[in-house]
């Protein structure tokens, strides 16, 4: 495993949603973590995220995409325990993502890829990895809106009501700052937690949450420097 070291303040989207609702010594390592990241984080999930966005922008949905890519990864031949665990956790993501369409409206939007698009924010100093996997249009009462799907892996530290509204914000932000001359509506921002089948999305109040978002991001480029390995 190999580690880097960001000499500026960097922080994903995920983690700062964490880092709004946890405690002390949490926050330390979530700080730590994001200056020092281990590769082996995105190689993990790398599978997942080639094919869900291509599943969760086919109108209508196909559902050959997953089934396919879960037949693809179950056939391949894994050589240690830790391929063995990777193909498990990636098969067992795709059939939670076949649950997204129940649980979230993803049909009544067109959806287009963010591909090279840029998919950060900076605030307080910090570069906030946003990375929603998509970008929703949808006509609606006063004309076009504009929102984001994000999906949410991490088994460790599933979201709750306050991460996931936070992290949901987050993306309204990006939405505002990326896309000036669109009309972003926070309630068309949602966050699927895959490995828990919970999506939430963005309250229609978020200047408290932005508030709280800057202050914390005051906190970790404060810390930035006093953090070590």
């Amino acid at each position: 495993m190999s580690i880097s070291e960001r000499p500026s303040p960097r922080i994903s989207a995920n983690k700062l949603a964490e880092y709004m609702t946890c405690a002390a010594t949490r926050r330390r390592r979530i700080i730590r973590d994001s200056k020092y990241p281990p590769d082996y984080v995105v190689t993990r999930y790398n599978t997942f995220y080639d094919v869900a966005p291509q599943y969760a922008s086919s109108r209508p949905l196909d559902e050959q995409i997953v089934t396919g890519a879960i037949e693809r990864i179950s056939s391949k031949e894994t050589k240690s325990e830790w391929e063995e665990e990777t193909v498990q956790l990636n098969v067992d993501l795709f059939n939670g993502l076949l649950d997204l369409p129940d649980l979230c409206p993803i049909e009544d939007y067109s959806a287009i890829r963010t591909g090279d698009r840029r998919q950060s924010i900076v605030v307080a100093g910090v570069e906030i990895s946003i990375r929603p996997e998509l970008i929703l249009r949808k006509d609606a009462r006063g004309g076009s809106v504009i929102g984001a799907l994000k999906f949410y892996l991490p088994k460790t530290a599933p979201l709750n009501d306050i991460s996931g509204q936070y992290l949901a914000s987050l993306m309204h932000w990006y939405l505002e700052v990326e896309f000036p001359g669109e009309s972003a509506d926070p309630r068309h921002c949602f966050v699927y937690d895959v490995p828990s089948g919970e999506v939430w999305a963005g309250p229609r109040s978020f200047s408290r949450r932005r508030s709280d978002v800057e202050a914390a991001c005051e906190e970790i480029a404060s810390r930035w420097s006093l953090i070590s390995m």
